[in-house]
C-alpha cells in the first residue's frame, strides 16, 4: 500500500504546475520533486546499442550507366538523433541528393561516413519511422556493401541485374553485385568444374580449383565453405572474400579459372560434391607422419589412378577420387607416433695417431657424414685440438663455453668431410706395458671406424685389442719359420745339443726377418744335399747335380728376398683406398680423398700409456681458455708457441713413424665407440733375447770350430792346387792290312 500511494504522490507533483511548487514548498514536496528530477534524467539518457530498425531497401535505376537511386525505410528507437547506416564504401559508391521524407514533403538529410560505410543522422517522425532517399553512383566496382542489419533488399532497375538475385533478406556485412547485362537475357548453362587437393601433414591444408564458363558475364560465384575452412589464398580473382560461411568471388567475364588454398581444421572429414557440379575430383594425400583411411560405404566415391588428378601431385601417399551427385567419401585421419632415427651418421671414421719416440703424440681425425637436421656436433677430443676443417677449408676452433674443454664442429646438411687434429703426450713403459688409445668423443653412429698408430724404431706391438679380432704380431709365420728350422737342424746335425742350437738359432731368423731365414734355410739344405752327393757320386753326374744344387738355392733366395719384400709392404696399414699409394701413407700430411677418413687419437688419460708426464698435469685454471700463459692453456705452452686464439688454423704436418698398427671394426654406435689397446715390448726388453739368439749362433761355432778349421783348410789347398798338365799317350803302332 505505502508503494501505491508514493507512486500516486509522484505522479501528483509531475501533474502540479512548477509555480504551484514555489508557493509552497514543504520538505515532502521538495523530496518528490529530487525524484521526479531523478527520473527525468533517466529517461532521457542516450541510446548506444538496438537504436534502430532497418525494414528494407529498395535500388533502382540503371545499372550499365552506374547511376541508381535508393530509398531505405526504418524505425529510430531513440529520442534523440541515430546515426543508420546506410552503404559503402565510400572510397567505391559517390551519394548524392540524400534526403528524408517528411509527411508530403523532404528536407536535406545530415550524411557523413564512418570506415567502411555511409550513415544518416536522423530522429525519425512520428513513432521514429523515417524514409531516407537518394542518389548513388557506383564508380570503381559494381558492388555494394551493406553493412545492415537490413531485413529486405529488393531491386528495380531499368537495365542491369543484381547478380545475387531480385530480392535479398537478412543481410548483415553482405555485398551485393550488380551486372550491367540483360537479366531477361536467355544464358546457355554454365560449366561449374571443381576438384579439390586435401592434404593431411601437421596443419592440414586444401586447394580447390574451380573452372567457370558461361554464355554471359559469370557476375559473382558463392563457394560454400561446408568444412570450415580458413581461406588464405586465391588466384585468379580479385576482391574474394568470406561471408559466414560462403567464399563471395566476384568474377569479369565469361569464363574463370580460380584456384583456392588455405587450411583445414583438425578433424574427420566427409566429403560431399557442390550441387551445381555434375562430378567433382577428390585428391587425398598425407604425410609419413598421417594416415588417412577412406571408409567404404554405400554411395562412396570411386577411386581412380591418381596420375589423372587435375591437380598435381605433392605426396607418394596421392589417392584420386571421382564422386558424382549424390556419393560422398568419409576419410578418417590417425596420425602416427614419429620413432627417433639417425638425423646424422658417419659414413667411414678414420683416426691416425703417430707417438713419437720422446712422447710427444699427432693425432688426425677425418670423417666422412651424411647429416639431415644437426647444426653442429659436439666433440670432447682427448687432447687440445690445433686444427679444423670441413670439406678441406680450415674454420676457427669454437666451444660453447670458454670454461669446457668440448668443441663445437659446424655440420653441413648433405655428405661433407671433417677433419680435426689433436696434440698431446704419452710415455713409454721401460721393458713394455699397454698403449690405451681412448676415443674421441663424438656422439654420431659410425659404419667404419679404422684407427692407425704410428710407432717409434724402440717400440714393439705385441697385440692389439679392440677391433672386429685380436690383432697378433707374433703371427703363425714365426712358428712355422721355428719348425722348419727344427726338421732342417736334425738333419744338418747329429748331435742333440747341435739341433737345438740350430733350431733356435734358424727358427729365431724367421722372427727376424723372413727373407734371412729362407736364404739361410736353403743354404743349409745345400750344404746337406752337397755333402749328400758328394760322398755317393762322383766325376761329372757330381758335378751336375752339385751345380744344379747351387742353381736351385739361387732361385729360392730371390723369390724368398721377394716375398719378404712384398710382405712388408702389405704390412704397411692399408689405410687408404686403392688410388692412394705407399708413398702418399708416408707423406707428412695424409691427401683427402672423399669418403675415406682419417682420426685423431685419444690422448692425456693419466690412468693409461697416453697421459700426460709427471709434472705437466693441468690444472683446474689452465683447463680453461684465458688461463695461465700466453695461448690459453698449458698443452698450447708445452706445444707450440705460434697458436693464436680466434684465426682460421693450419694442418699440422704428421711425423713419419717407424712400425704402423691398424685396428678396424665394423659399425660403430655413438655408445660403444672403438678403443684400441695395444700391448708392446721395447727394445730393452728384447735385448737377452737377442743376446740369446746370438748366443746359439755362437755356440754353434764353438763346438764346430773343428769342422770349420778343415773346411777352411780344404779351400785354401783347393784354391793353392794348380793343376798338372796330362801326361803324353804314348804312339800307337800301325796295324798290318
Amino acid at each position: 500500500m505505502r508503494s501505491i500511494l508514493m507512486s500516486a504522490g509522484v505522479a501528483a507533483v509531475l501533474a502540479v504546475p512548477g509555480a504551484a511548487l514555489a508557493q509552497n514548498e514543504p520538505s515532502s514536496v521538495k523530496e518528490l520533486d529530487a525524484v521526479a528530477q531523478w527520473l527525468t534524467a533517466k529517461s532521457t539518457a542516450k541510446c548506444t546499442e538496438k537504436c534502430f530498425v532497418l525494414s528494407k531497401l529498395s535500388l533502382g535505376g540503371a545499372v550499365d550507366k552506374g547511376t541508381l537511386t535508393f530509398r531505405l525505410e526504418g524505425t529510430a528507437l531513440a529520442s534523440h538523433a541515430v546515426a543508420i547506416p546506410l552503404f559503402g564504401t565510400p572510397t567505391s559508391v559517390r551519394v548524392e541528393d540524400v534526403s528524408e521524407v517528411e509527411g508530403k514533403g523532404t528536407k536535406a538529410a545530415a550524411v557523413g561516413f564512418e570506415g567502411d560505410h555511409y550513415f544518416v543522422v536522423t530522429r525519425g517522425g512520428e513513432g521514429g519511422r523515417f524514409v531516407i532517399e537518394g542518389k548513388l553512383f557506383l564508380e570503381k566496382e559494381s558492388a555494394l556493401v551493406i553493412p545492415g542489419p537490413l531485413n529486405a533488399l529488393e531491386t528495380d532497375f531499368t537495365s542491369g541485374r543484381m547478380v545475387e538475385g531480385t530480392k535479398l533478406s537478412g543481410l548483415t556485412q553482405t555485398t551485393v553485385h550488380f551486372d550491367a547485362g540483360d537479366a531477361k537475357a536467355t544464358t546457355e548453362p554454365p560449366v561449374f568444374q571443381l576438384s579439390r587437393a586435401i592434404r593431411v601433414q601437421r596443419e592440414t591444408s586444401f586447394e580447390y580449383r574451380l573452372v567457370l564458363r558461361s554464355g554471359v558475364d559469370l557476375g559473382v560465384v558463392r563457394l560454400p565453405l561446408s568444412l570450415g575452412e580458413k581461406v588464405l589464398d586465391v588466384t585468379g580473382v580479385a576482391g574474394w572474400k568470406v561471408e559466414a560461411s560462403d567464399l563471395v568471388l566476384p568474377t569479369a567475364g565469361k569464363s574463370a579459372t580460380i584456384t583456392v588454398t588455405g587450411t583445414l581444421p583438425d578433424a574427420q572429414k566427409t566429403l560431399v560434391p557442390d550441387g551445381r557440379a555434375p562430378f567433382e575430383w577428390w585428391l587425398v594425400e598425407s604425410d609419413a607422419e598421417h594416415r588417412v583411411t577412406p571408409k567404404v560405404e554405400p554411395g562412396s566415391a570411386a577411386q581412380l589412378d591418381a596420375a589423372e588428378s587435375p591437380i598435381p601431385r605433392t605426396q607418394p601417399t596421392a589417392r584420386l577420387f571421382l564422386a558424382k551427385k549424390g556419393q560422398h567419401l568419409a576419410l578418417s585421419v590417425q596420425a602416427l607416433a614419429v620413432v627417433e632415427a639417425l638425423g646424422a651418421v658417419v659414413r667411414d671414421h678414420h683416426r691416425t695417431v703417430v707417438i713419437t719416440a720422446n712422447g710427444d703424440v699427432v693425432g688426425d681425425e677425418l670423417f666422412t657424414y651424411e647429416n639431415s637436421g644437426l647444426d653442429h656436433l659436439p666433440v670432447l677430443p682427448v687432447g687440445m685440438p690445433v686444427f679444423q676443417a670441413t670439406d678441406g677449408v680450415g674454420e676457427r676452433i669454437m666451444r660453447r663455453d670458454p670454461a669446457l674443454a668440448e668443441i663445437l664442429l659446424p655440420l653441413r646438411k648433405g655428405v661433407h668431410q671433417g677433419r680435426i687434429q689433436t696434440v698431446g703426450e704419452s710415455r713409454w713403459g721401460l721393458l713394455g706395458g699397454a698403449l690405451s688409445i681412448d676415443p674421441s668423443a663424438m656422439p654420431l653412429t659410425a659404419s667404419r671406424t679404422t684407427v692407425r698408430v704410428g710407432l717409434p724404431t724402440n717400440v714393439h706391438p705385441v697385440v692389439a685389442l679392440g677391433g672386429d679380432r685380436a690383432q697378433w704380431f707374433v703371427g703363425f709365420e714365426g712358428l712355422v719359420a721355428l719348425a722348419i728350422a727344427a726338421f732342417v737342424s736334425t738333419f744338418a746335425f747329429t748331435r742333440t745339443r747341435d739341433r737345438v742350437l740350430g733350431a733356435l738359432a734358424l727358427g729365431g731368423l724367421g722372427f727376424v726377418s723372413i727373407g734371412a731365414f729362407a736364404a739361410a734355410t736353403g743354404a743349409v739344405v745345400l750344404a746337406v744335399l752337397a755333402t749328400y752327393f758328394a760322398r755317393v757320386l762322383e766325376g761329372t753326374q757330381r758335378t751336375r747335380v752339385l751345380g744344379g744344387l747351387v742353381g736351385a738355392a739361387a732361385l729360392t733366395t730371390i723369390v724368398a728376398v721377394a716375398a719378404s719384400s712384398s710382405r712388408t709392404r702389405n704390412l704397411e696399414p692399408a689405410f687408404w683406398s686403392d688410388d692412394r699409394t705407399v708413398a702418399a701413407m708416408k707423406s707428412e700430411e695424409p691427401p683427402s680423398v672423399q669418403g675415406q677418413p682419417i682420426s685423431p687419437a685419444p690422448m692425456g688419460a693419466a690412468s693409461s700409456a697416453y697421459g700426460v708426464p709427471p709434472g705437466l698435469e693441468a690444472k683446474e685454471e689452465d683447463k680453461k681458455v684465458g688461463g695461465k700463459g700466453e695461448a690459453g692453456n698449458f698443452a698450447t705452452n708445452h706445444y707450440a708457441t705460434g697458436i693464436v686464439q680466434g684465426v682460421q688454423p693450419v694442418a699440422l704436418p704428421l711425423p713419419s713413424a717407424a712400425r704402423w698398427v691398424v685396428v678396424e671394426r665394423e659399425l660403430v654406435p655413438r655408445d660403444r665407440p672403438l678403443a684400441v689397446r695395444i700391448y708392446y715390448v721395447t727394445t730393452a726388453a728384447l735385448a737377452p733375447a737377442l743376446a740369446l739368439w746370438l748366443g746359439c749362433f755362437a755356440a754353434l761355432a764353438f763346438f764346430h770350430r773343428d769342422a770349420f778349421r778343415k773346411l777352411v783348410a780344404a779351400l785354401r789347398a783347393r784354391l793353392a792346387h794348380k793343376p798338372t798338365p796330362p801326361a803324353a799317350e804314348p804312339p800307337t803302332e800301325p796295324q798290318p792290312q
